[in-house]
């Protein structure tokens, strides 16, 4: 199956009801970012968003797929392209988040969620709002508030 990103996968489109993004954020929220913002790590409130940029497959604890050394060297349209979804459930995504202070990129994991699994970031790191044109040119981000 062809797969053009973390909207998809879970099944989130921009024209599906509103409660859906609210859902991913959500999900986020509480699993991958444990409910604190990684820009000024304070709580996550309305006054955070998050967007979704990219996904992948993630093949086991090998970090080192490409996909995380495309997003630190912010290589967007080699992270954005679709991808054939594996038949493991395991994927690497890559979300950005804003704060009234900055922005912030996330890569996460979610492995082995046929048998429960896990979900963890991998990767974040704080960056300017100028570094979001790059990613606009490959993508286009659309903000939930959390």
């Amino acid at each position: 199956m062809r797969v053009k990103g973390l909207t998809r996968l879970l099944g989130v489109f921009a024209d599906r009801p509103r409660s859906e993004f609210e859902q991913w954020a959500a999900y986020l929220r509480r699993w991958i970012l444990r409910g604190e913002c990684p820009v000024c790590d304070h709580k996550l409130d309305s006054h955070h968003r998050v967007s979704h940029i990219a996904s992948c497959n993630f093949n086991g604890l090998n970090l080192e797929n490409g996909f995380l050394d495309d997003v630190k060297a912010r290589n967007w349209g080699a992270i954005v392209k679709p991808f054939d979804r594996l038949t493991s459930m395991d994927l690497m995504a890559c979300v950005t988040v804003s704060c009234s202070k900055s922005f912030a990129i996330v890569v996460w994991v979610e492995v082995d969620q046929g048998s429960g699994g896990a979900q963890y970031p991998i990767y974040t790191e704080r960056i300017e709002e100028s570094v979001l044109g790059g990613v606009r040119e490959h993508v286009e981000l659309v903000w939930q508030d959390f």
